[in-house]
């Protein structure tokens, strides 16, 4: 199987196992991307963080799922063999590793050696009308999407001449979020993560979302939306603090179905107040599975630590 042809042949349709964005989120941290196909059709192109000469592979920021396909050609797609073996190859290698499986995946997962499973949350609202969209919304997001609504130019800007600084100007929101929780945008890199979006809107698995004020037109909320098939997944997001992104939420799930995609994944529910403001725009969690092999000795020790300022971080 050509990794070019995965649009076409998987199982497992997501733009996170398009090798462009893979390649492209992986140089924004300045990791290295390696291939591994299983003999049942399944491969990974798995991203490989390096600290001197320790490795482990990563599920890096803003990417939910590691990217897999199936090779559907020869017959049918053994995706819990294919599994199996990937998850083995990988424990003979001995470095850690962290493997995150779409919410697709079928069930039950098969037996894994070495490997701990964590269930994961993800947020899923379903798309429609914008009365049947707000319908789904709770009464006081229902009410403010009413109230503010008015105050607001949205819009999809894939294709305006302003969609580049718009994109920019989505990122630099978002940075400002973490900047609000005295953190900083993962990777550094604005203007990179920019660049990548701007690459997924060229090649038609992106869309720009915007919402303008109407006493400046200066943009209040912006999301950068990845889709295929009939789902899309809400990727970049940022906003001023205010109800711009409840409004732009849904306005931009009412033009979403009118493309023919039926589910707007809202990406992440693993967070008290995150879970809180999707469950109010009417999102529905789905469950999918983080898969977590150790590694053996000081890189063991290594991911470890990791983890543990990274759990410190985010409860900072």
């Amino acid at each position: 199987m050509r990794w070019a042809d995965i649009d076409a042949q998987s199982v497992l349709p997501t733009p996170f196992s398009d090798e462009r964005f893979v390649a492209g989120l992986a140089a924004v941290f300045g990791w290295s991307v390696r291939r591994v196909d299983t003999t049942v059709g399944l491969s990974a192109l798995l991203v490989e963080r390096r600290t001197g000469p320790f490795r482990e592979i990563v599920l890096p920021p803003f990417a939910p799922w590691t990217a897999l396909a199936l090779d559907t050609n020869p017959g049918e797609p053994l995706p819990n063999t294919g599994l199996q073996e990937l998850c083995e190859m990988l424990r003979n290698v001995g470095i850690p590793a962290l493997l995150s499986l779409p919410a697709s995946w079928p069930q039950p997962l098969p037996a894994l050696p070495g490997w701990t499973v964590r269930e994961r949350d993800t947020a899923v609202l379903t798309t429609g009308t914008l009365e049947t969209v707000l319908s789904g919304y709770s009464s006081s997001s229902r009410r403010t999407f009413r109230k503010h609504a008015d105050e607001y130019v949205c819009a999809e800007t894939s294709r305006s001449p302003s969609v580049e600084s718009d994109v920019r100007a989505t990122i630099d929101l978002l940075a400002n979020a973490y900047g609000r929780h005295g953190r900083t945008l993962p990777g550094g890199s604005p203007a990179r993560m920019a660049d990548l979006a701007l690459l997924m809107l060229k090649v038609g698995r992106a869309r720009m979302y915007t919402a303008r004020r109407q006493s400046d037109n200066g943009i209040a909320a912006g999301i950068v939306v990845l889709h295929r098939g009939s789902t899309a997944w809400y990727w970049l997001s940022g906003s001023v603090p205010g109800p711009a992104m409840s409004v732009l939420v849904g306005t931009a799930a009412a033009d979403l179905a009118e493309q023919g995609i039926r589910n707007f994944d809202l990406m992440g529910a693993n967070t008290p107040s995150i879970a809180e403001f999707k469950r109010r725009l009417g999102a529905e969690r789905v469950t999918y599975a983080h898969l977590i092999l150790p590694g053996n000795g000081m890189p063991a020790l290594l991911a470890a630590a990791r983890r543990t300022v990274g759990r410190f971080r985010g409860a900072s």
